[in-house]
């Protein structure tokens, strides 16, 4: 039977509405959406960080920790905690490096995470960069060349604003975080699934599980039947997406406006401070509760539609029961996820930028209209179903394989984190080659001017 380590758990040092507010503050205040999304990442990684400093000056949480000795480390790939936690555990003298295995909920952040950190390829032809929206593996000119400036904007930003809160973590609490440090997981498993995800190249020691939360639908109870009546819409914007009175008051006018019934998941803590439901001039045939079976409502069919920010277990849930659906992503991975659904024919897309009780209630008459959503969906619903294994079993599987193998279990990584930038787009090799080429062209003009000079001599 496995065995855990001690559940030492400390409050957090700011609450979730502050966090969300900071966030949504941060996206508010920069004008580009680009950059406020980024923006707004770092705002919340920096919560992270916060967090994890809680943790880290726990004298009894560290002793704790330190006092056990694990099999295999698990960590969540966007909390920074992950690697504080292995740091206590490795600098034990004397002891063997325990494999670390980092588990995301999120997809791959490319460039963020686990891209710079890890090293997972990332190629800007094909891989869309976070936040930008684009058709993965569709990208015109134009979208390609923004694809770059994205990139290059990001890494600037992970070396200036992100690797600094690394380690300066590490350096208040004694762990040297150093580049192999952060390149030394030897697993790293998504909640994702090739049926939905575009395909791409990665290492094999990357994988791809499924999607966590998925699962066969629960029937519903008779309480739903008034509000989903013979066909209805559902609409959630998650528990932290972080948009304001006018823009929640856009998405009530158009969902008032729709021609079906609607069920939408709307809690009090979900609304800016000081704002409640009754100001939002929800219609009579919109439904809000402050909680909805998500899956469950998915997953019936009388549910056509689905109206989300794009959340990667959202979009996975609806992808799994064959619901299209109707993105309105607000940031960090939400933008991409929607574009997946909208590139594979099964979704439409509002920006925020773009958002009015119009576009949103348009966007919706046409998934409801047009059977070809509905279809292009099932064919998403259909490929999932196909997987073999249970995603948490086969997550398990890997956990399992990594303890049973100690510090061998990195045997999957290839050796590009071990590789310069310059090293790895092959920098080098094409200076070598040009210099060679150059070196050769010189060689060949002095030897003709040495032979031309010869047959001048000659003649002479």
């Amino acid at each position: 039977p496995p065995r855990f380590g001690p559940n030492l758990t400390p409050s957090p040092p700011s609450p979730p509405q502050a966090i969300k507010d900071r966030v949504q503050g941060a996206r508010q205040a920069i004008s580009s959406p680009f950059l406020g999304a980024l923006e707004s990442f770092l705002v919340y990684f920096s919560a992270l960080i916060d967090y994890c400093d809680a943790q880290l000056s726990d004298d009894a949480h560290v002793a704790a920790l330190a006092s056990f000795e694990p099999d295999v480390i698990v960590g969540d790939v966007v909390s920074p905690c992950a690697l504080g936690l292995t740091g206590i555990l490795w600098r034990k003298p004397g002891g063997a490096r325990v494999p670390r295995v980092m588990f995301s909920s999120l997809p791959v952040l490319d460039p963020l995470l686990p891209g710079i950190i890890e090293n997972v390829p990332n190629h800007l032809a094909t891989v869309p960069q976070m936040g930008t929206g684009f058709p993965p593996g569709a990208m015109s000119l134009g979208q390609r060349a923004a694809n770059v400036l994205h990139y290059l904007g990001s890494a600037v930003v992970h070396r200036l604003r992100v690797r600094p809160l690394y380690m300066g973590l590490g350096a208040r609490h004694n762990i040297s975080i150093t580049t192999e440090f952060l390149h030394s997981s030897a697993m790293i498993l998504y909640n994702a699934d090739w049926a939905v995800e575009a395909p791409r190249h990665l290492p094999p020691n990357v994988r791809f599980v499924g999607a966590m939360t998925t699962k066969p639908a629960a029937p519903l109870g008779a309480e739903w039947d008034a509000a989903l009546g013979d066909g209805a819409v559902f609409a959630s914007l998650g528990t932290l997406v972080t948009v304001g009175l006018e823009e929640y008051r856009a998405v009530a006018a158009a969902l008032s406006a729709l021609p079906a019934r609607v069920v939408w998941k709307l809690a009090p803590t979900d609304l800016p401070p000081g704002v409640t439901v009754a100001d939002l001039g929800v219609g009579p045939r919109v439904t809000v509760t402050p909680w909805a079976p998500q899956n469950d409502l998915l997953g019936d069919p009388r549910v056509k539609a689905f109206v989300t920010h794009g959340g990667l277990n959202s979009v996975y849930e609806a992808a799994y029961h064959g619901v299209p659906i109707v993105g309105l992503p607000v940031y960090g991975d939400q933008p991409d996820n929607v574009a997946k659904a909208v590139a594979a024919g099964w979704g439409l897309a509002v920006h925020l930028p773009a958002l009015t009780p119009a576009s949103l209630a348009g966007a919706v008459r046409r998934v409801l209209a047009e059977p070809a959503f509905r279809a292009a969906a099932g064919t998403v619903a259909r490929r999932m179903a196909q997987r073999l294994r249970d995603p948490a079993a086969e997550a398990a599987d890997w956990v399992e394989h990594a303890a049973a193998l100690g510090p061998d279990s990195a045997y999957m990584k290839t050796g590009d984190h071990r590789l310069s930038w310059m090293s790895y787009a092959m920098l080098d090799v094409a200076a070598v080659f040009a210099a060679v080429a150059v070196a050769a062209a010189f060689a060949g003009n002095l030897l003709r001017r040495a032979a031309r000079a010869a047959v001048r001599a000659a003649l002479a």
